[in-house]
């Protein structure tokens, strides 16, 4: 178990089978499904955040190291989140998008592009 502590928010990383990561698919994922082509989509994951940023919480999900994200254009970075999202990466990245109204890019397996879902394409 790997877990990074970043100012007031956790992350704790578990590896689980590919079959545990499916079961746990929810209906937030099926709306993202770019988000398929990501490198270690699966890996499960539980996000604490108290009055984080959302820029700095993506950020810890970087630090993870699958994945390298970069912002878009209406990107949020100073907006303030809180909260408990578990599950896979997937799952956490499309429950983000719901919640904070962003999109998703993934130009590469390992580049995530997150903009927001009001930007013009």
């Amino acid at each position: 178990m790997n877990r990074i502590r970043v100012g007031t928010a956790v992350i704790v990383a578990l590896s689980l089978s590919l079959s545990l990561g499916a079961a746990l698919a929810g209906p937030a994922a099926d709306k993202h499904p770019e988000l398929d082509k990501l490198k270690g989509n699966d890996q499960v994951v539980q996000v604490y955040y108290k009055q984080q940023e959302l820029g700095q919480a993506f950020d810890m999900l970087e630090k993870m190291g699958a994945i390298t994200f970069s912002y878009g254009e209406g990107f949020p970075s100073h907006k303030k989140i809180s909260g408990k999202i578990e599950g896979t990466l997937k799952e956490v990245l499309s429950k983000l998008a719901e919640e904070q109204g962003l999109a998703y890019e993934v130009p590469k397996e390992d580049t995530l592009v997150i903009k927001s879902a009001a930007a013009k394409p």
